[in-house]
């Protein structure tokens, strides 16, 4: 077996006696068992993940010196006090079910990200955490006091999850916290010193209730981002936004008029959620706006939208399924339709300006005759199953379809700019006649697809994914290969040789290696 720099180790494959062969790997992923008995992990390891089922003591792990990143998966809740964490350690991910004490855990004194995950709930009094680290993200349950824990003065990033609502009046937040984010569970007001260099800040559910708590927003001249929790769906025609404004994003919840709204004047970006479903004809919006993402918009015609004319990005959200065919649309560059989209394209004008176009879950029209010439990038969702032919798209770079797509290719030209084609689980149909581009790098082919050996892959290909059971006898797997994904796959690897290969991926038993 060829070196790689990324391996995973999925279903528990055991690799006895192949410590040689893992020696220069960078990148490991263990699967389901305890594969640290079988394999000495190579001392050039920089990354390494565990699987879901994994929950072992680390007391007898001997972690590599050069180990920079370590994430363990949902089951893992052994205690890390005994666990001999090299100080090379950069990122420290705890898994969904670990929830045990950390007092008298040391941590890597060069730890620059920390994550706990979903149940996590233990107090952090005597608890010393890095001074170096960058990044602290707490999710679901944690809901501790933090007066008498001393965060780390470097700290840039605080995360807290849905159920912490603990009071911060009396916490030093460190004075060069950039994003702060809360979850819908805070409802603690913002009755605490923010820090002045802050430029992001999610607040959850923090203003329940009166908008003078707003008010201390206007004084944070660094905030350049603002997110409102889902709960929220207040008014906000009184409010003055901080002026360096770039991006505002409102959760599902918020259904409320824009007219009277007062957007700063450096907007760039804005976000409605699901609910929203207010008309948009007479919106002020700001003159900088690029990106726009609306609502379902149930009740209101889209055609008479009044949209910014500097728009780039236009976003949908998955309840809106209207007729789009009279939209006076600006110079977009990306359009996305959410997942209950399914109108017929026949009569519509898509701007020509488009590079990247994405259809949801329920699309399936027709899309023949579809002229882009500037198209780069065409993903169509799960229901899609449509012909191709006459549609013309001389610059695309990047083909997705969904499952059910199963349709011939044979009359259709795919442009010679394509560079990855992924096709979904019901693909099954031949691609022996088809004349896949040279400049072809990435190729993704379904479970259902079954005849890889009769596919002539260009001789640069990159990337190759196919998740059903199939030999590779016969494949002429091209030399410049350095991505090989392998599903259910049950046959020998002997004689193979790719010498540029970096990362492998297998969920079947390697019958040789």
């Amino acid at each position: 077996m060829p070196r790689l720099q990324a391996w995973r180790i999925l279903s528990g494959t055991a690799l006895e006696g192949s410590e040689a062969a893992l020696e220069g790997l960078t990148q490991i992923t263990c699967g389901n068992r305890k594969v640290l008995e079988s394999v000495t992990l190579p001392s050039s390891l920089r990354s390494l993940t565990f699987g879901e089922i994994f929950d072992y003591g680390l007391e007898h792990v001997q972690f590599p010196n050069c180990l920079q990143s370590l994430a363990f998966g949902m089951h893992f809740n052994q205690s890390l006090k005994q666990a001999n964490l090299p100080n090379s350690l950069q990122s420290l991910s705890l898994g969904f079910q670990f929830n045990l004490s950390l007092e008298g855990v040391t941590f890597p004194s060069g730890l620059q990200s920390l994550t706990f995950s979903y149940w996590f709930n233990q107090s952090l009094e005597g608890v010393k955490l890095p001074g170096n680290l960058r990044s602290l993200t707490f999710k679901h349950a944690f809901n501790q006091s933090l007066e008498n824990v001393e965060l780390p003065q470097n700290l840039r990033s605080l995360t807290f999850g849905h159920c912490f609502n603990q009071s911060l009046q009396k916490v030093r937040l460190p004075p060069n916290l950039s994003s702060l984010t809360f979850g819908a569970g805070f409802d603690q007001g913002l009755e605490f010193p923010l820090p002045s260099q802050l430029e992001s800040l999610a607040l959850g559910g923090a203003l329940r209730g009166s908008l003078e708590r707003l008010s201390v927003l206007s004084a944070l001249g660094a905030l350049h981002g603002l997110t409102f929790s889902y709960c929220f769906n207040q008014n906000l025609g009184s409010v003055n936004f901080p002026a360096n404004l770039r991006s505002l994003t409102f959760g599902d919840d918020f259904n409320e008029s824009l007219e009277s709204l007062n957007f700063p004047s450096n907007l760039q970006s804005l976000t409605l959620g699901s609910e929203f479903n207010q008309s948009l004809e007479r919106v002020n919006w700001p003159k900088c706006l690029q990106s726009l993402k609306v609502g379902s918009l149930r009740n209101q015609r889209f055609d008479r939208a009044n949209l910014p004319a500097q728009l780039k990005s236009l976003s949908f959200a998955d309840g809106f399924n209207q007729s789009v065919d009279h939209v006076n649309w600006p110079r977009l560059q990306k359009l996305t339709f959410g997942r209950s989209f399914n109108q017929s394209l026949e009569h519509v004008k898509l701007p020509t300006s488009l590079q990247l176009l994405s259809f949801g879950h329920e699309f399936n029209k027709s899309f023949h005759g579809i002229k882009l010439p500037n198209l780069q990038s065409l993903t169509f969702g799960a229901h899609f199953n449509q012909l191709l032919e006459g549609v013309f798209l001389p610059s695309l770079q990047s083909l997705t379809f969904g499952a059910c797509f199963n349709q011939s290719l044979e009359r259709v030209e795919l442009p010679s700019s394509l560079q990855s084609l992924i096709f979904g689980l019901h693909f099954d149909q031949s691609l022996e006649r088809i004349n896949l581009p040279d400049g072809l790098q990435d190729l993704v082919l379904g479970s259902m697809f079954r005849s890889l050996a009769s596919v002539r892959l260009p001789a640069g290909l990159q990337s190759l994914s196919a998740e059903g059971n199939q030999s590779l006898e016969g494949v002429n797997l091209p030399s410049t290969l350095q991505n090989l994904k392998l599903g259910g796959f049950r046959h020998s690897f002997e004689g193979l040789k790719l010498p540029g290969l970096r990362s492998f991926q297998c969920r079947g038993v390697l019958a040789c290696c």
